[in-house]
């Protein structure tokens, strides 16, 4: 398996895995695999805790934490996405992750979750899918009222429409096809 602590050469591939990789047993055996302390936290089931502390204890799997400039980077492409909408803090910290490494190394992040893959296309950091073919598109989140169709920030904080009062449901538009 490739060291970590490699020299600070882009040409070193990592992956960077989240709580869908570890649960579909990815793990490249000559490739290094990171994940964050949140992934580690949010898997429950009894078989994938297992696989992942015998990844950790044989060294196939590392946990480290973002930086706190690429955190501000992944919020801010995600107001300007919507995918705000749609994302959890332990995603956000896995996306930063990847954004990180991207001072050293040439992380690929292993994801099924669509909205991550999304987001990843727009950060321009390289993805792969475990059970899933993942997206070809990328796609941008907006409210929508449900009554008169007035377009929301994905940001807006009502569940309702000011103008008519109706609920406000997620829509997703396409942006292009590749970024």
């Amino acid at each position: 398996m490739a060291s970590f602590s490699h020299s600070n050469n882009k040409k070193c591939k990592v992956y960077v895995l989240d709580t869908s990789a570890i649960i579909g047993r990815f793990l490249s055996p000559d490739t290094t695999n990171i994940t964050t302390n949140g992934v580690i936290m949010e898997i429950k089931d009894f078989n994938s805790r297992i696989f992942t502390e015998n990844a950790r204890e044989d060294g196939k799997l590392l946990v480290r934490e973002p930086a706190p400039w690429a955190f501000k980077k992944v919020k801010r492409m995600m107001e300007e996405s919507g995918d705000v909408l749609r994302l959890s803090g332990v995603d956000i910290g896995v996306l930063a992750l990847a954004v990180t490494l991207t001072e050293s190394y040439q992380p690929q992040l292993v994801t099924d979750d669509y909205s991550m893959q999304n987001l990843s296309k727009i950060l321009k950091i390289p993805y792969r899918g475990v059970l899933t073919p993942g997206i070809e598109d990328v796609y941008h989140w907006i409210l929508i009222c449900q009554g008169c169709k007035k377009r929301y920030q994905s940001h807006y904080n009502g569940s309702d429409c000011e103008i008519c009062g109706s609920k406000l449901i997620k829509r997703r538009i396409k942006v292009s096809k590749r970024i």
